[in-house]
């Protein structure tokens, strides 16, 4: 790839950094990345491809602030002087991390954008793992916030074997894959248009079989990955909860001196506390990723159509109804709507509505933000109203020239027939002298004597 960086100093050697990610004191062997365009690099092997864009082994502090990394890829390309090797001993076709790779590192990306990223194979290899389209995190802590991940995909091009030394995943992961260690996305993290392309397989009894779209694969237990509210408007999280700080009861020989404040702080796989690295959750309203594969076309999810989400409140972001139903009087067509859109003149919308619903002929509402049927007013004498008329039409001539309109107030059609010939209707026929028109009319009451 563009930057490839081996660390092996020990976290401790390193400043700490504050809860919004930055260093409060950088020494000379932290890493720093800024202000990155990283764009069209590839890394490349004959059995191994890690970190098309950037590629970093460190036990140390990482920090990456506003990078754009794009059309980048880690490829396993075929070789025909390659000997077949014995699976289970060497990784044949191993292709991690097609925009960045990291392994170990205490890792914090801030504002940055990973596109149209890749991990691909095109080896004939028997033992096939392709993971991480976008970023694929090795046993790492890995903090995303304000970061983008759109369009990847993990690509294998061939059948994977049987299973090997990784288990023959196959492609999984298509934007991020996460390998044990921790994952804490904030705000404005979206994971969206991502994809798995090629053959799966199941390599782990908590996983559920593999398809497009595929955003996410998470491989650990639960609280290996935290996603902490609020989130961006129009989507929502699954299993929200509020964390709270628990500390050890007093025992009851401590007494009357014991101060609860005092006593050390519990552990909640939820809720993690690492001061060191900037780490308090307390407070704080926080979403539990889960092992497997997350199929969606987006993450996180989208509200759902006919609701709408204008609010960063959590407790509004826990639920597909987000802020709520679409209020009366206006629309909301598709998932992840904002702001709901008012109902346009003839037209009503009740609430929850998707999409307007339409005047009935013969009816119709110059008003917007109609919210019920009978908003929908009659048409008047002298004119018609088709379906969804926002103001009436005055009836033609030649359906007036009685001085009558159509008693239905809708649009009249062309009732002419031939001189002294008496036709048919569905309707009754009155007939005249020869050389009168006659009039094709449904009710009785509202025939026309021309």
């Amino acid at each position: 790839g563009c930057i490839n960086y081996v660390d092996d100093s020990d976290a401790s050697e390193h400043g700490d950094v504050s809860e919004s990610g930055e260093p409060t004191d950088v020494p000379f062997k932290a890493i720093r990345l800024a202000a990155l365009s990283l764009i069209g690099c590839k890394a490349s092997g004959a059995d191994f491809a890690g970190g098309g864009g950037i590629s970093i082994y460190s036990r140390g502090l990482v920090q990456i602030y506003n990078a754009h990394v794009a059309n980048t890829a880690a490829e396993i390309l075929p070789a025909q002087d390659v000997p077949a090797k014995d699976i289970g001993v060497h990784f044949l076709g191993l292709a991690l991390g097609g925009g960045f790779l990291v392994q170990q590192a205490f890792t914090s990306i801030l504002n940055s954008a990973f596109d149209t990223c890749e991990a691909i194979s095109t080896s004939p290899a028997l033992d096939q793992t392709v993971a991480g389209g976008g970023i694929f995190a090795f046993e790492a802590t890995t903090r995303l916030k304000n970061v983008n991940v759109t369009s990847c995909a993990a690509r294998l091009e061939v059948t994977p074997g049987a299973l090997g030394s990784y288990g023959g995943l196959g492609a999984v992961g298509g934007g991020v894959f996460l390998w044990s260690g921790f994952g804490l996305f904030e705000n404005g993290v979206l994971l969206s248009k991502s994809q798995v392309i090629g053959r799966r397989t199941v390599f782990d009894g908590l996983a559920a079989p593999l398809s497009p779209p595929n955003q996410l694969y998470v491989y650990g237990v639960v609280g290996t990955l935290i996603w902490v509210l609020p989130t961006i408007r129009g989507r929502w999280l699954p299993s929200v909860y509020q964390c709270s700080e628990f500390r050890e009861p007093c025992l009851k020989q401590q007494g009357r001196n014991c101060n609860v404040s005092g006593q050390p702080i519990l552990s909640d796989p939820g809720c993690p506390r690492d001061p060191k690295y900037g780490l308090s959750m307390d407070g704080k309203y926080v979403s539990l990723g889960v092992s497997g594969a997350y199929d969606a076309e987006t993450l996180p999810y989208l509200c759902n159509a006919g609701c709408y989400g204008n609010l960063t409140k959590p407790i509004k972001q826990n639920t597909g109804t987000c802020t709520g139903l679409c209020p009366a009087g206006n629309y909301c067509p598709t998932p992840g709507t904002v702001d709901p859109i008012i109902c346009p003149a003839g037209s009503w919308c009740p609430e929850g509505s998707i999409l307007p619903r339409v005047c009935d002929a013969g009816y119709f509402s110059n008003q917007t933000g109609n919210s019920k049927r009978d908003q929908c007013d009659p048409c008047p004498p002298g004119f018609y109203c088709q379906i969804s008329s926002s103001y009436p039409s005055p009836c033609t001539a030649t359906a007036t020239r009685a001085g009558r309109p159509p008693a239905s107030g809708r649009a009249p059609r062309d009732t002419t027939v031939r001189p002294g010939r008496q036709t048919r209707t569905s309707g009754p026929v009155r007939p005249t002298r020869t050389g009168t028109r006659l009039v094709r009319v449904t009710s009785p009451t509202a025939s026309l004597a021309l």
